[in-house]
């Protein structure tokens, strides 16, 4: 049995397997290439060009089959690499690169050489991530990865700092991390507001929400059918999720405006609540295919913006509400409930099953609980059975926020093998020959303890 530890998302090569057909999956033998097929010019390219880690990973699995003259050849190599990437570090680290810097360190500790740099602890890097991206104006990005390492930086953060980032918590809705850092500055013996406490407490004004969705407007041109000519428009629903004016809506209502295959005309616009004759120019920020997410942007203040709960107590039965504009009639709040979870819907996770009527025009809207908190973003409907709608969960895609303010598209890692879920652990079906988790030394029946 292996323990994986890794930075990246667990991207399931083969995710129909985990449908059903793993137990018949039969692993074809895969001959480890020796270091006689490459050439250490190769590795020398690689390393130059930025690649150091990939080389240090290739190298470790070389190993396995190498004669004792190729080992005395791959440790020479190995050094340089690690001198490579410790430059690496320290280059990232000194321009504000913490995405990298934090990748790099990783690695160093999983590599068990993380002495060599000097200077930094990863709490240390986390945090100065945090703060560089509330310094940037990324205040959501910067709280969103601060809740999820706040239990091992509670005790590097100054006391002037947990009540600045209390402030940003409450401003932005956060509540999980408001209610972290409200209890973290009353355990130092530290005053906090009253309002902290009723909106950590969950006290939600509930017809405010309508004020933070909008209506998303794509205006493709004309399209011709039969030699007439029609208005050719895209609808659809999105939510604020920062004062600062940023949407989040699904990918494949805004496609026109990014992929690249599309040739024709198209203009993103955006309707507030409170005005539902204006339009209001937009812009996409990054966007998602595989979660079908895209983060878009305005220039004004937000005037509701919904915060993230991180949670996963969402069953079957739970009354819930969807506020979009379906069939561009904006503000339009529908009810219903959970009618299941954990359906393998997307490529990479499980969607909520609701049947809050969906229609052309709800997909991006929010879907929330009886208590106002964001559990997830509506996506798809099934045209043909009315009432089997989907969404996707908020504990998927917060995640993800982060890395949406980077703009551009999100290009998700893989390990290149297919698991099985049973009694809560994961076994490993079939690994990819030459992929990353087969480099990484991972085997048919393996079972991951840890994703990190």
């Amino acid at each position: 049995m292996k323990t994986f530890d890794t930075h990246a998302f667990l991207a399931v090569l083969f995710p129909i397997l985990l449908l059903g057909s793993c137990a018949s999956l039969k692993q074809k033998e895969y001959a480890v290439p020796s270091f006689s097929d490459l050439s250490s010019g190769v590795f020398r390219k690689d390393i130059e060009e930025g690649r150091a880690l990939e080389v240090l990973q290739t190298i470790q699995f070389l190993r396995q089959e190498a004669s004792a003259e190729e080992t005395a050849e791959l440790d020479d190599l190995y050094s340089e690499a690690l001198l490579a990437a410790e430059s690496d570090f320290y280059r990232a680290a000194g321009e504000n690169d913490f995405r990298k810097a934090i990748s790099v360190f990783s690695s160093f500790i999983t590599l068990g050489v993380d002495d060599r740099l000097e200077g930094w602890t990863l709490e240390e890097l986390r945090l100065s991530f945090v703060r560089y991206e509330i310094d940037q104006k990324r205040i959501v990005p910067g709280l969103l990865l601060l809740e999820d390492w706040f239990p091992e930086l509670e005790g590097i953060i100054t006391s002037d700092e947990l009540g600045s980032f209390a402030k940003y918590a409450y401003e932005e809705k956060q509540v999980k991390l408001l209610a972290s850092l409200a209890e973290a500055m009353r355990t130092r013996g530290l005053s906090t507001p009253p309002e902290y406490s009723a909106q950590a407490e969950g006290a939600f004004p509930g017809p405010d929400t309508q004020k933070g969705t909008v209506t998303i407007l794509v205006n493709r041109g004309i399209k011709l059918e039969g030699g007439m000519g029609y208005p050719d428009q895209v609808i659809g629903s999105g939510f604020f999720i920062d004062r600062s004016g940023y949407i989040l809506t699904n990918y494949h209502v805004i496609s026109s405006e990014v992929d690249p295959e599309y040739e024709g005309f198209s203009r993103l616009y955006v309707r507030l609540h409170s005005s539902a004759k204006d339009r209001i120019p937009a812009k996409v920020v990054g966007y998602d295919r595989i979660f079908d997410i895209a983060l878009l942007k305005i220039e004004i203040e937000s005037p509701y913006v919904f915060g993230f709960t991180d949670t996963k107590q969402v069953n079957p039965g739970d009354r819930i509400f969807a506020i979009g504009s379906p069939g561009g009639l904006e503000n339009t709040i529908t009810s219903g409930i959970v009618s299941a979870t954990g359906r393998r819907f997307l490529q990479m996770g499980d969607t909520i099953q609701v049947d809050v009527p969906i229609n052309p025009g709800n997909s991006g809207g929010p879907l929330l609980n009886d208590a106002g908190e964001l559990i997830g973003l509506v996506f798809a409907g099934i045209e043909q059975f009315e009432g089997v709608n989907f969404a996707i969960p908020s504990y998927w895609f917060r995640r993800l926020i982060p890395d949406l303010y980077l703009g551009s598209e999100l290009v998700h890692s893989w390990f290149g093998l297919a698991v099985n879920e049973d009694n809560k652990k994961l076994t490993t079906m079939y690994v990819l020959p030459g992929g990353p988790a087969f480099k990484a030394g991972l085997k048919r029946d393996d079972i991951i303890t840890a994703v990190n």
